[in-house]
């Protein structure tokens, strides 16, 4: 691999990890919770439209960070291939939890609301945004490594 594509490689992994970081937050803390406000009346149609519209963001985001992890694992100057195993690791664990116990409660939540499964959902994804904190954790050390801070 050449190092200016590895360059990239490594600042796409970097920007699409904070980003994903700072998105599951904002999710964790302020959209999911939110659900409940929703009347049982509007519940559908907002859930819909929740769906529909989030996956434009996190789906490009999400795959960018899972195709560069993977190009992360050669040698490259940027990290050792054991910390590139440990990245693409936490981002195989953020794609399991997402598609084996978020997207179920959302595909639950489509057939209407309740305030036991938007718990669950809120619970179960702290799950998410651990893994990414760790992930945008070993990036920031790994950056601060390389830049001598």
């Amino acid at each position: 691999m050449s190092s200016a594509f590895t360059k990239y490689i490594f600042v796409s992994n970097l920007f699409s990890t904070f980003f994903m970081t700072g998105l599951i937050f904002l999710i964790q803390i302020v959209h999911y919770p939110l659900f409940d406000l929703v009347s049982e009346e509007r519940f559908l149609k907002y859930h819909s439209e929740h769906s529909r519209l989030i996956t434009f963001i996190v789906l490009p985001m999400m795959l960018t960070e899972l195709m560069s992890s993977i190009f992360l694992i050669p040698d490259n100057p940027y990290l050792n291939r054991t910390m590139a195993i440990l990245l693409l690791a936490l981002c195989v664990g953020i794609w399991v939890s997402t598609a084996f116990v978020q997207v179920p409660y959302h595909n639950l939540l489509a057939g209407g609301k309740s305030s036991n499964l938007i718990s669950k959902l809120t619970n179960s994804n702290w799950i998410r945004t651990l893994l990414w904190s760790l992930r945008s954790g070993i990036l920031i050390w790994i950056l601060m490594d390389r830049l001598d801070l």
